[in-house]
């Protein structure tokens, strides 16, 4: 899918056809950062590609409502489709009334956007000749894509690839019209100087410097050290602090290793209610699938099964009271 995202299917489909051994690398050449990033994020492990889902920010619904709105007043006529992006996490869609974005497309444009070396230049612009085959796989459409650094102060000790996906905020403006740039330039002037004003890019600042919480920060005490919600109504998820168990990049991926394990387990059985119970030498873990959500938590190996059970009851609790903030229901039409 994301090659198809460079190359529309016609375009492979005439490829092959010409000669069915081509070898792709001439036709995709400039793509190797972008794929060579994603080999290596997905080597990694993905939550997102896991879930099939993006994750969101965390805001109040007002504060949303009011982003959506601003962005609703700010829009321009060539604008198919726009994006509202925080530390990698979506906080505003907009999009015509007829025209939803396919959860696969969004992941495509977070896979180009915060994968590939030279579309995160921080504090840059972008136009980008873009296909997306759940809205139409025969040709393309155009993206422009600004980056906007919003944080104060910074941590010394950040690396800038980090800074740049975890600390900046993404405008991307979607057009059918690849004569467009400039008209969505400044519209993208336009959209954040309405969001200064109104008071929305310091809601921005706030939740970036608050960071996911941790599990203890919903249940105190609890054994789980880490978990992902996914609401499967919104196609979204929702994830706790890495920090302080998981911040390397071996831990990590054995974090994403257990969760790959359970997914898979859990998914092999055939029920609308599903509960997995897992134990090995590295963690605890448990899956909880229903018809509206799926938890995914992990904890120490000599944690009791009890109380992680207690701890991811909890947690979804917590999940679904919170999910006009956790999640974007509805999104911005027009």
């Amino acid at each position: 899918m994301q090659i198809l995202s460079t190359l529309t299917l016609p375009a492979l489909d005439h490829i092959f056809a010409v000669r069915p051994s081509s070898d792709l690398r001439r036709p995709l050449q400039g793509t190797e950062s972008l794929l060579s990033s994603l080999a290596d994020s997905f080597t990694k492990g993905s939550p997102s590609t896991l879930l099939g889902a993006l994750e969101s920010l965390k805001i109040r619904k007002s504060h949303r409502q009011v982003i959506s709105n601003t962005f609703l007043k700010a829009r321009v006529e060539p604008l198919l489709y726009g994006l509202l992006v925080a530390g990698g996490r979506l906080v505003s869609v907009v999009r015509p009334k007829k025209h939803s974005l396919h959860p696969g497309d969004l992941q495509l444009i977070f896979n180009m956007i915060f994968e590939a070396d030279g579309v995160k230049a921080g504090g840059g612009e972008s136009w980008i000749p873009i296909c997306l085959p759940g809205f139409n796989n025969r040709g393309y459409l155009y993206m422009y894509v600004s980056f906007l650094d919003v944080q104060r102060d910074r941590e010394a000790d950040k690396s800038a690839e980090e800074m740049k996906k975890d600390d900046v905020v993404a405008i991307i403006l979607i057009s059918p019209n690849k004569e467009s740039f400039y008209t969505l330039h400044e519209m993208r002037d336009s959209l954040v100087e309405q969001m200064e004003k109104n008071g929305s890019m310091e809601v921005l600042r706030a939740a970036l410097e608050q960071g996911r919480p941790a599990p203890t920060d919903i249940v105190p005490g609890t054994v789980v050290r880490h978990f992902l919600y996914k609401s499967k109504a919104n196609v979204q998820f929702t994830m706790s602090s890495y920090s302080p168990e998981f911040m390397s990049i071996l831990d990590r991926r054995r974090l994403m290793s257990a969760y790959h394990s359970l997914h898979l387990s859990v998914h092999g059985k055939p029920a609308n209610v599903k509960v997995q119970y897992c134990v090995s030498s590295s963690f605890n873990s448990l899956a909880w699938v229903t018809p509206t959500f799926e938890l995914y938590c992990v904890a120490s190996p000599n944690s009791n099964r009890n109380a992680l059970s207690q701890g991811a009851n909890k947690i979804a609790f917590w999940a679904q009271r919170e999910q006009e903030r956790l999640f974007i229901i509805g999104g911005a039409v027009f």
